[in-house]
This record gives C-alpha cells, structure tokens and sequence, in this order.
C-alpha cells in the first residue's frame, strides 16, 4: 500500500475534538517527598490570603478505565438527549434500554406510540414505574403495567381537579376577612388629636360639614362681581369663621434658646465666612 492508500482509509479529522480526561494510574510518576512537601507549603500559605471555596453535593469524576465502545458512545448520547428522541429506527430492545430507562412516563408512551415494537418489551419499565409512584398496588386480572399506570395517573389527575374545583368555590363563597369601608361619609371629617389641639389653640376650627362650605363657597364666588383694578378680596367670603373675642389674642410664641455649644458653633461660623 502506497501513501494515498492509507491516508484515504484514515477517518476525516474533527474540528471539535474533545480528548478524555487523564486518568491517574499507579505507573504514573509520582513526585518526589521534597517535592509534595514544597507544595503542600505553598498551598497553605496561598490559601490564607484566599476565600475558601465551599461545594454543595458530591464531586462527580467522569474517569474512563477503558475506552468505551461505539455502542456505549451512542448510548450515552442518547442518554443526555432522551428528550428530542422520536424514532429509533427498530433499535434492539436490549441495546435501547438503558435509554429507556431514563424516560419519564410521558416520554416512554411517546416513544411507544411512535415505536410499536416496543409495546411488548417494555413492561418491566412501566412495572418499576408503578413500584416508585404508586406503592402496593398490583395490576387486576389480564391488566398490564402500562395500563395500570395510565389508570392510576387519569385517577390522580381527575381528583387533583376536584380538589382544586372544590377549594376554588369555598373560597368564592367564604366571606372576606378584611372589608374595605368609607368613614365620614354623612358627618365632617374627624381631625386627628394633634391637629384638633392646634385647631382649638389657635382658634383655626371649622364647623359643619366641608361639603356645604365648599358649594357655599361656590356659589358665593360665582355670584359675586369683582371691580376692576381693585385687589381686596371682600368679595369671597371667609372660609373660617370670626374668631371670638376670648381667641382673638393669639398667644406669644416662645422664643427657641440656643444651647450654649450652638451658639459658640454659630458665631465660629460667622467668623470664618468673613474672612
């Protein structure tokens, strides 16, 4: 054989090619002690200057001891695609099966439906599936475990609906706990406490209603005619009603003292903007 014989019989390169992972073996060197021990103290000197790394779960190591075959290959392809499968193309059942496997129920009658062949294979599947979903029950008399399993989910599924249905109408029916209501809706509004002292202090509270002021207020506007050029408000009349003679002398306010310290602060300040 010449040189272009063997390289047409070499198969075409793969742009994508991911090699395994290096398995250590027990031939492999290992290092020396002087060595390990340099390392070990690098390690623990680095890691005191390093946030600590915490995992959840176990470590998974995809080690291969072997080199897998063209059969496992495909498998475990299949495997981590079993949701995008439609046809097996009449796969044995025994090289199909650890597929199979890792169906969910309603992937596996899928897959029959579009397989019939595997209708007669897959009973031990569908009996596994009842043993984990549906304990202690055993298929009736000339009943399959696919039947069984397709019955006891319809079954699980018509009385999760009416469990459903059933809390849907009391709670239709139930009477709300919390109920929005209006307040004041006949009489004024009630002020609260600090506002009604400051009301009753100053002389500034209003009787009756706000609603017959308003429209008082209203229509004493539209009718009256202001006069050109002057700006005294006679006209409107005044929300508030005369004070009496007892609350017409407002009191004082107090004059706020300044502590000592702010007053030392105020004037260090005065002095410095001068400058």
């Amino acid at each position: 054989m010449n040189d272009v014989d063997i390289l047409s019989n070499l198969p075409a390169i793969q742009t994508d090619y991911k090699p395994l992972r290096f398995f250590p073996t027990s031939d492999s060197p290992q290092p020396s002690k002087k060595r390990a021990f340099e390392m070990d103290s690098t390690t623990f000197m680095s890691t005191r200057h390093t946030r600590t790394q915490v995992f959840s779960g176990r470590k998974h190591f995809q080690y291969l001891t072997e080199v897998p075959s063209l059969i496992g290959c495909c498998v475990r392809v299949l495997q981590d695609n079993v949701s995008v499968l439609c046809d097996l193309m009449h796969a044995p059942y025994h090289i199909i099966k650890p597929v199979l496997i890792r169906c969910s129920p309603q992937r596996l009658q899928y897959l029959e439906d579009n397989n019939q062949y595997l209708l007669d294979e897959t009973d031990e599947l569908w009996q596994v599936l009842c043993q984990k979903q549906f304990k202690g029950i055993e298929p009736d008399e000339f009943e399959s475990w696919r039947e069984l399993h397709c019955r006891l989910s319809i079954a699980r599924d018509n009385k999760l609906k009416n469990i459903t249905a059933t809390i849907s109408r009391s709670m239709a029916k139930a009477v709300p706990v919390r109920t929005t209501k209006l307040a004041f809706v006949d009489g004024a509004v009630k002020p609260p406490r600090s506002v009604a002292r400051q009301q009753a202090k100053y002389g500034t509270a209003v009787k009756g209603a706000p609603k017959e002021q308003s429209v008082k207020l209203l229509q004493s506007a539209r009718s009256a005619k202001p006069t050109s050029g002057s700006r005294s408000s006679s006209t409107i009349p005044s929300a508030e009603p005369s004070p009496s003679p007892s609350t017409s002398a407002q009191p004082q306010k107090a004059v706020k003292k300044v502590a000592p310290l702010m007053q030392k602060t105020l004037k260090f300040m005065k002095n410095r903007f001068r400058r």
